[in-house]
């Protein structure tokens, strides 16, 4: 079959040097860049020296806000869809984000206005530093291999 290149939204990039150390990056750069666009940051400014935290905003201290339930749906809406998006890049290749994601689903029933925003501000770091990856150690030269099961394999 050969070397993976793509498994489930994850980009294998692989590399042997010339003295028989292999690499593997893994990267889901299209992936950041579709979580931007859904979050409308497309043509939002970034810049590299971001970080996913806000400084002086803790996640977690974000005021509630009253809303009836008729404005709050539109925010329930959009939080949860970013959050499950975020949460999937953090599990698989984004490491650094995951603090942050984490911190955010504990308002999704009822979230402020503000907690878009620092939903929003992730986003911007995920868009800053989309091509971040996870590089696998180097080591000798082994057969590396992909292997995938489910869950009823488990159970058998």
């Amino acid at each position: 079959m050969g070397d993976a290149e793509w498994f489930i939204g994850m980009k294998f990039d692989w590399n042997l040097s010339s003295d028989g150390h292999m690499e593997c990056r893994l990267s889901q750069e299209a992936y950041s860049n579709i979580i931007s666009e859904a979050m409308g940051l497309t043509d939002a400014m970034v810049s590299p020296r971001l970080t996913p935290f806000r400084s002086g905003y803790p996640i977690d201290a974000i005021p509630p806000k009253d809303m009836t339930a008729v404005e709050r749906a539109p925010l329930i809406a959009k939080l949860r869809s970013w959050c499950s998006m975020l949460n999937w890049l953090s599990l698989g290749t984004r490491l650094d984000i995951t603090a942050a994601v984490s911190l955010l689903p504990s308002n999704q029933c009822s979230p402020s206005p503000g907690h878009l925003d620092a939903a929003k501000y992730i986003g911007k770091y995920v868009k800053a530093t989309a091509a971040q990856g996870y590089l696998s150690p180097r080591g000798p030269t082994r057969n590396w291999k992909l292997s995938s099961f489910s869950l009823s394999e488990l159970k058998k």
